[in-house]
């Protein structure tokens, strides 16, 4: 992906990962890409959908995202259509929270 983020870069766009010429690419040419190159690799076909799940879910787990920031990246209209979606991935975050303020009053 980095390689293709900087193949990218070199011809201006910054925009979407899945672009060839600065605009998204339709979901149908992201699946046929996607069943190419599973059969390729011998490996089960997933949808496009599950990647872009599996981003938010990424950020959300690993670097805490914030409801915003995410909501932005992901091309949602407003905040509350992010956390309709993933609001279930934040439940464990207060915990953790109280553990990083622990000591610290």
């Amino acid at each position: 992906m980095q390689e293709w983020k900087q193949r990218q870069e070199t011809i201006g766009i910054r925009d979407f990962i899945f672009s060839y010429d600065g605009i998204p690419m339709i979901k149908s040419t992201i699946a046929r890409i996607i069943e190419r190159y599973s059969k390729i690799a011998k490996v089960h076909r997933i949808q496009a959908k599950v990647l872009r799940n599996s981003h938010a879910s990424y950020l959300i787990n690993k670097f805490n995202m914030s409801v915003l920031i995410l909501s932005k990246r992901m091309g949602h209209s407003s905040p509350e259509i992010t956390l309709k979606h993933y609001s279930h991935m934040w439940s464990g975050i207060n915990e953790s929270i109280a553990q990083e303020m622990t000591g610290n009053i």
